[in-house]
């Protein structure tokens, strides 16, 4: 892997008030860090880039997906009649019941009058939510 070279600035900005800047030159780096310093800075950053350098070689294997949840709730739509209550269906789906009016009302829930009555229809609901709802 490369090494991109640092540059390297000849000033620094000092905020003397709140106005006014003054830049002052900087120390060369060797007056500021001891070669010591620098070996050792270098042999760290060696070992990061030997560590980039293997981990992109070898990248670590994916995890396989998680298995679905194993259902354990039978099908709530099992035995039930052609035609229901809306109040049942709200039951089933684990709505209100202003609610469960109220989709059917705008008709979101499959519904059919009969004898001034709201009916919910059974096929088209478990067809709308899967079976699960």
């Amino acid at each position: 892997m490369s090494r991109a070279a640092v540059p390297v600035t000849t000033e620094r900005v000092v905020p003397q008030s709140r106005h006014r800047v003054i830049r002052k030159p900087l120390q060369p780096l060797t007056d500021r860090a001891t070669p010591d310093v620098l070996t050792v800075l270098r042999a760290e950053l060696q070992a990061v880039f030997d560590r980039l350098d293997s981990y992109l070689a070898n990248p670590p294997q994916a995890a396989p997906p998680p298995a679905p949840p194993a259902t354990d709730r039978p099908d709530p739509f099992e035995g039930l009649p052609a035609l229901i209550s809306v109040v049942k269906a709200a039951q089933i789906l684990g709505l209100s019941r202003a609610t469960a009016y109220r989709l059917a009302d705008t008709g979101e829930l499959p519904t059919q009058r009969m004898s001034g009555r709201v009916y919910v229809i059974t096929a088209r609901l478990r067809a709308a939510f899967g079976g699960a709802a």
